[in-house]
């Protein structure tokens, strides 16, 4: 029931945002012009935009958010993904909007596409398969993106080790755990990785990828060797013994 009345208040945020969002955007019109996702895109990367825009962007993204949850309500992915392109752009620092959005691409929209065409029961479940494996390297490539603009951001590389590793064989296919686990060593080796992603990583590459073993053992004993504290050391010794130290696990 929580979770019900959560969702309906953010359903009625999102219709009631937007007489705010048209203020909002009349303002930034003027300030800036023409002004849409598409003509916002063009000018991120050279960050006229968004510095005319000073402190007003993270408002903006906020109501762009609340327009893309609207449009997820109407079951509609393309305008919904105009405006999650949108709060991305404007607050590239919010990890939420790009959580979500990719959360969206890889989950969400499949099953509308799937009903558009009939439902399960209507749907073959190879064509299912192949609707699910598309929208997950849709949802990749957005994580790609962002980590080419951050590319030293851990999160961006754990969210991506998070898409891959929740595969199922019936809905996309054999599950590509050597994929995951690049993914999880990437988050590794970024400044300020989180300790479970070196966890993820170890236990990844001990249960399912054994041609990783050699490689990864050898990066996290390096790993124990550069620790600043006899409790992370320990935390890397943990690791090794658990999926590393037996004759099994090479």
């Amino acid at each position: 029931m929580r979770f019900g009345a959560a969702i309906l208040c953010l359903g009625i945020a999102g219709a009631l945002s937007f007489p705010f969002g048209e203020i909002a955007w009349k303002e930034v019109r003027e300030r800036v012009g023409t002004f849409s996702p598409e003509a916002l895109e063009r000018s991120a990367g050279t960050g006229i935009a968004l510095g005319t825009l000073g402190g007003f962007r993270t408002v903006l993204a906020d109501i762009a958010w609340l327009r893309a949850f609207h449009f997820w309500g109407k079951r509609d992915p393309v305008d919904c993904m105009k405006y999650c392109d949108l709060a991305m752009t404007l607050a590239p620092e919010q990890l939420f909007f790009l959580e979500n959005t990719a959360n969206y691409v890889a989950f969400e929209f499949p099953v509308w596409e799937i009903r558009k065409r009939g439902g399960f029961l209507q749907v073959p479940e190879n064509v299912q398969r192949e609707i699910h494996k598309k929208a997950l390297a849709e949802a990749l490539e957005i994580l790609h993106r962002a980590s080419l603009a951050d590319p030293e951001n851990p999160q961006i590389y754990i969210l991506a080790a998070q898409l891959t590793a929740i595969k199922t064989d019936r809905i996309y296919g054999v599950p590509d755990y050597a994929k995951s686990a690049a993914y999880y060593r990437r988050a590794c080796e970024c400044p300020g990785a989180p300790l479970f992603a070196f966890a993820s990583y170890a236990r990844f590459v001990g249960e399912h990828v054994p041609a990783e073993r050699a490689s990864a053992k050898v990066f996290l004993e390096a790993c124990r060797e550069r620790a600043e504290t006899p409790a992370r050391k320990h935390f890397f010794s943990e690791l090794l013994t658990e999926y590393f130290a037996s004759p099994a696990n090479g």
